[in-house]
């Protein structure tokens, strides 16, 4: 039977399940030889040259997906980027101040960043709370990007909105 991907830890490493045979056991998983057994009949495969080839290789792509997209924000007039109409009909001043803290926003944690992109963030200005995101499509922003971590095949686009607009 293949190997199933299961979960994705926060640097993106896959979890590979196998199924084994069962025995009843005490607790939620015992140790049998070199393999964690769990109460649900499945066990985590050992590592290989492969699956850690694998996570070193998309931990280099998250790097390289972030400090693309934190260059992105720190240029934001050089972007591309697109307002909502609820941003849109702010004052110039706001605007600006929405465009400024884009620029320096630091306010990555787990839960607005879980696979650590830093490709969406969230704060307030005058009462409204605004959201970024940073998309990546083809270079003729009609299909999504096949590889978001090169550049020479990704055009990021940056959308500002209204928290209520989402």
């Amino acid at each position: 039977m293949s190997a199933v991907p299961t979960a994705h830890c926060a640097l993106g490493a896959v979890a590979f399940l196998t199924p084994i045979e069962t025995y009843p056991i005490a607790g939620p998983s015992i140790a049998r030889g070199r393999r964690a057994v769990a109460a649900n009949g499945f066990a985590l495969a050992s590592p290989t040259m492969e699956t850690t080839m694998t996570t070193e290789t998309k931990s280099t792509q998250t790097e390289r997906i972030r400090n693309l997209n934190d260059e992105l924000r720190r240029t934001l007039s050089e972007a591309t980027a697109v307002m909502t109409c609820g941003v849109a009909a702010l004052s110039p001043e706001a605007v600006a101040r929405i465009v400024k803290i884009i620029e320096v926003y630091d306010d990555f944690c787990h839960v607005n960043d879980p696979y650590e992109e830093h490709d969406f963030g969230s704060f307030e200005v005058d009462g409204h709370t605004i959201f970024f995101k940073i998309d990546y499509y083809d270079p003729t922003l009609t299909l999504h990007s096949p590889d978001p971590s090169d550049p020479a095949v990704t055009k990021r686009v940056i959308t500002i909105m209204l928290a209520e607009e989402y």
